[in-house]
């Protein structure tokens, strides 16, 4: 009895271990599994030619048959070779390291193998690499390297002074520095101190001299002690080092400069930069977020302190100021600095050389402070050589001609005194006109205008309306207290018209007569459907009279597209009232938390939108929720046909399958029944099957309810589409993130595995009809197979990992920024396009207000098999393709078809 129940036992045991086994295999042979995971390890299509450095992928993911992922470490080998290794950075990346051999020399071959490991079963692949000779160079002086035209080949040998980490270092010699752009980690040995060797092209990055796609050796190794700043380094004061020229060849000498700097450091700006300001003069320089991250976080403790560090001058910004790179160790506290009374006067005098510039024009009132935050009881006082036309308190009368004045500032604190002097020129003023007299101004013109403020949007602008018509005053900033709904103000600016909206730029505003503690808008309110609103008309001049009216208006709160824009919609005639996203924030938030309700509001006409629809900024306290309006049979179905209407376009092209609606979800029982004349081309049900040649075909929908009934028809061209002789492959999945973060994706629908030896994707930014050597035709290798994707992401450190993580194949090709085109070819066909080639957009292909293609990613729809091989037609995103988010990485490594 023992030894039955024993061998049972032992019979249930192995049949447990059996369906562990099987319950880990999943039932999926894992030489399958290898063999699909191998076919989607890719490299840098520029191994033919290999020039620098290349990323390699350590993992590959792949599905089994219950579809949950599994990760297969890659481990790289390659044949031993002095032009090319295996390394691991500091972040654990894999990196082919190039080494890249002399001049005139025979390019090196290196075999490069992967290895994958599943389930105790091994595979591989390999690659034949060739390595880049360097370009012809000849050896100069720094100084003259920078002097050489951009794109020159050069060869510079100097001493390491800093080094900014996964970006590059900077070089100096007895004649100047550069900064040597590595965009990724600096060899280990390349240290400060160290003696290096570099060869590469020499450009200019904004005003910063570089040579880029670097090739560099160590010549002689850097001292134990590194390099020696603190014996290199000037001192001087922040006021002096702001001073420096910055002029073309001038501002060389000041680049890679040592300096020992004290001043007090404060945070500034939106993300808290750190600069270190002049106590005395107010004069700053800005420390560069680049540096250290160690320096940096010594120097961000000391906040509000007055400090002593040693930096090297990196460049100087756009906006007028120097940017430097501390060194660890050298920020230190010092005593800080009492201003004397003197002082104080001293800094405030020259911040006002700041504020008031020599000949500046003054057009309308100025404003003069008459205070500083230095000291509470500092006071300044204006005199002006010329009262009649400029007053001591800055009023603005205009002169029969242009006419230099005189304005002095008595800057006091206690004993301490001095005098602030500049010549403004006080222009003839302008005539005012009515607001539509303004408006019908040539642009660039200076205008001056008098009328009612209507609405105000912070930050931004505000209406003016004096009965003729509205114009909107940009400001792009604050704007004064004293400008509120209601208040009379004279206006003198430039008139623009930016899109469709008219403006004036760069104002001069003055309060004629204050505003009252309340804004009547209702009684200006005029009752009107959004379906009237929308039928405005919108030519010309015609269109004048609707911006800034302001109407009371009733419909349905809607959040639609990416940003969740909050629409007021017509429920009968599904016409649509934007909101503008910088209107008021407190009437936006009402509205979005009544998603779904029927509400009333009071707003005044922003602008006419690109795509078709007004914009309404609502007033604060004007959202009423009212009770939901009941429509009838034949609303319903007008509101249907409505709605097929704003879908299909008159004569459209059609390259896919089209989504033909047979119902509306609004409206519970009502059908659509299609009809197609050439169902040969375009079925009932939306499929298309390529014409011969490009073929007219009518659609007709008829709508029912019950007894209401409507029709709609619309012609739609079918084009014709040559499938032969490449593979059915498409773009599936465009990432453009914030930042570096690049990606494209390729579906294959072709019905079988595709080799892809022959196909290419290739880039041409900014409406180029040839490619740039910068970005060269990324070769595709390898075999994808049907229903699959291969993912391109960019070659860059700077990515996120997440979408480095989906990658099949890095390249430094994959660069674009939302309005550039790419190309997916098989030798010299075209298989598909993403953007319009030979034109250049702008920033983007899409709407201005969102979505485009700037910062954002988008998915092929599902109803679209095929890709759009008319490559310089019009591009607009949304006929094809879906937005989804910024940064939005999910979607990537599968796509799904009708």
């Amino acid at each position: 009895m023992l030894l039955k129940n024993l061998k049972r036992f032992s019979f249930v045991v192995m049949m447990a271990f059996i369906a562990v086994l099987l319950v880990g295999c999943g039932g999926d042979n894992p030489e399958e599994l290898l063999a699909e995971a191998k076919a989607k390890i890719m490299v840098d299509s520029s191994i033919t030619n290999l020039a620098s450095d290349i990323n390699l992928q350590d993992k590959v993911t792949i599905k089994d048959s219950k579809n949950e992922e599994i990760v297969i470490d890659v481990v790289w080998t390659a044949t031993e070779s002095d032009y090319f290794s295996i390394v691991v950075g500091t972040d654990n990346k894999v990196v082919g390291k190039v080494t890249r051999p002399v001049p005139g020399s025979e390019q090196p071959e290196v075999t490069l193998t992967a290895t994958l490991t599943y389930e105790k079963k091994t595979t591989e692949r390999q690659w034949t690499i060739y390595i880049a000779p360097l370009p012809e160079s000849e050896a100069f002086t720094i100084e003259e390297a920078i002097k050489q035209p951009v794109d020159t080949v050069v060869t510079v040998e100097g001493i390491v002074t800093y080094i900014m980490a996964k970006k590059g270092f900077f070089l100096k010699d007895e004649t100047a520095s550069i900064y040597i752009y590595t965009n990724g980690e600096v060899d280990a040995a390349v240290e400060p101190g160290a003696k290096v060797e570099v060869t590469g092209s020499k450009i200019k990055y904004y005003d910063l001299y570089e040579i880029e796609n670097p090739t560099y050796e160590v010549v002689e190794a850097a001292p134990t002690s590194g390099f020696d700043y603190a014996s290199e380094a000037v001192e001087i004061t922040v006021k002096d080092a702001d001073a420096k020229a910055f002029k073309d060849e001038e501002s060389i000498p000041n680049y890679g400069v040592v300096y020992t700097i004290t001043g007090v450091v404060e945070e500034r700006g939106d993300y808290n930069d750190l600069y270190i300001v002049g106590p005395k003069d107010g004069k700053f320089i800005q420390f560069y977020y680049g540096a250290d991250e160690t320096a940096l976080a010594e120097v961000k403790a000391l906040v509000g302190k007055t400090i002593e560090v040693t930096a090297l001058v990196y460049d100087h910004h756009s906006d007028g100021y120097w940017r430097i790179l501390p060194y660890a160790g050298t920020a230190k506290e010092v005593e800080s600095v009492e201003l004397t009374d003197q002082e104080k006067v001293d800094r405030v005098v020259g911040e006002l050389g700041t504020a008031y510039v020599e000949n500046q024009e003054i057009m309308g009132d100025l404003v003069l402070v008459d205070g500083n935050a230095v000291d509470d009881a500092l006071v300044i006082t204006w005199e002006s050589s010329n009262e009649t036309i400029l007053g001591a308190d800055g009023k603005y009368t205009s002169p029969t001609e242009d006419t230099s004045v005189t304005l002095t500032a008595t800057v006091t604190l206690n004993d301490a005194e001095e005098t602030f002097e500049v010549v403004v020129l006080v222009k003839v003023g302008v005539p005012v006109v009515t607001v539509l007299e303004a408006v019908n101004s040539a642009d660039d013109s200076i205008v001056a205008i008098e009328g009612d403020v209507t609405y105000v949007m912070p930050g931004h602008s505000f209406f003016v309306n004096d009965g003729t018509a509205s114009i909107n005053v940009y400001v792009n900033g604050s704007i004064p207290s004293a400008i509120q709904p209601g208040a009379k103000v004279k206006v003198v600016g430039t008139k623009d018209v930016y899109f469709n909206l008219h403006q004036i730029k760069t104002p001069t505003s003055t309060v004629v007569e204050e505003a009252p503690a309340e804004y009547d808008y209702a009684s200006k309110a005029v009752e009107a459907t959004i379906a009237e609103i929308d039928g405005k008309v919108f030519e010309g001049a015609e269109s004048i009279a609707n911006y800034g009216v302001i109407y009371k208006v009733t419909g349905v709160v809607e959040l639609k597209g990416t940003y969740n824009d909050v629409v007021l919609t017509d429920p009968v005639s599904g016409k649509n009232l934007y909101t503008y996203y910088k209107a008021q924030s407190e009437p936006l938030d009402e509205m979005e938390a009544l998603a779904g309700k029927t509400i009333e509001i009071t707003g005044i006409i922003y602008d006419h939108h690109s795509d078709g629809y007004w914009r309404i900024l609502p007033y604060t306290g004007s959202v009423k929720e009212l009770a939901g309006v009941e429509l009838s049979d034949e609303e319903k179905v007008t509101a249907a046909k409505v709605e097929l209407e704003s879908q299909f376009v008159e004569n459209q092209d059609v390259k896919a399958d089209l989504v033909l609606p047979l119902e509306n979800s609004k409206y519970e029982g009502l059908t659509i029944e299609w009809a197609s004349s050439n169902e040969a081309i375009i079925a009932v049900d939306g499929k298309f099957v390529a014409p011969a040649e490009d073929t007219s075909v009518t659609l007709t929908a008829t709508i029912t309810l019950n007894e209401a009934t409507e029709t709609f028809s619309v012609s739609v061209l079918a084009k014709f589409i040559d499938l032969t002789p490449g593979a059915n492959l498409f773009f599936s999945e465009y990432v453009e993130g914030t930042g570096n973060n690049k990606a494209m994706e390729i579906y294959n629908n072709s019905g079988a595995d595709v080799n892809l030896e022959g196909y290419f994707v290739e880039l041409y930014a900014n409406g180029a009809e040839t490619l740039s050597p910068y970005n060269p035709p990324i070769a595709l290798t390898g075999i994808l197979k049907n229903g699959e994707t291969l993912v391109i992401v960019t070659n860059n450190d700077k990515a996120d990992q997440e979408l480095k993580d989906k990658a099949d194949l890095f390249s430094g090709s994959i660069n674009h920024n939302g309005d550039d085109v790419y190309l997916l070819k098989k030798n010299d066909e075209i298989l598909d396009s993403f953007g319009q080639f030979g034109v250049d957009p702008g920033d983007f292909y899409g709407s201005a207000e969102g979505p485009n293609t700037k910062d954002m990613t988008w998915v092929r729809k599902s109803s679209v098999t095929t890709g759009d091989r008319i490559h310089d037609d019009v591009f607009d995103p949304s006929v094809e393709w879906v937005a989804t988010s910024t940064n939005d990485y999910t979607g990537l490594g599968s796509h799904t078809i009708d």
